[in-house]
């Protein structure tokens, strides 16, 4: 509907004790944030660049606007999985890059979002590359007076 922000999660990742083995807390947030550092992210609004962030330069100050670290929570892993991971419930915290989109005017619009992580770890496999689009349509408020 018209006159709604849209948030947007451009790249997020988390960490919990399935992928490290017994961390301290420290080491859930390090390895949290070190997923995010080695982001590169572009997003773009009906072919226009509203964000480029590249992973070799993230202690610019122009990115931290982009990138939020949640408090530690509890995440549940079913038995039989899609990660593969024990099941139980385990102490997580996540770190992302969010946008919140101002209000689009009436009409079609295309958000697309394509990201990748550098590779920095010797014989560690690159992460594939998110290429996306979505496709909007901005209508009237249906309660609307206008």
């Amino acid at each position: 509907p018209e006159n709604k922000a849209i948030l947007v999660p451009l790249f997020v990742s988390e960490c919990d004790p399935t992928v490290l083995n017994n961390p301290t807390d420290s080491q859930i947030s390090e390895c949290t944030k070190m997923e995010n550092d080695r982001a590169n992210i572009i997003f773009d609004i009906d072919g226009k660049r509203f964000v480029q962030i590249k992973g070799t330069s993230q202690s610019e100050e122009q990115y931290s606007l982009y990138r939020t670290t949640s408090d530690f929570f509890n995440i549940s892993f079913a038995e039989n999985n899609i990660f593969d991971a024990d099941s139980g419930t385990y102490r997580a915290q996540a770190d992302g890059y969010f946008v919140i989109v101002q209000p689009l005017p009436l009409g079609d619009h295309e958000m697309s979002i394509y990201h990748n992580r550098l590779v920095s770890e010797p014989g560690k496999k690159p992460q594939p590359a998110v290429d996306v689009s979505y496709n909007i349509k901005i209508i009237k408020n249906r309660n609307s007076s206008n």
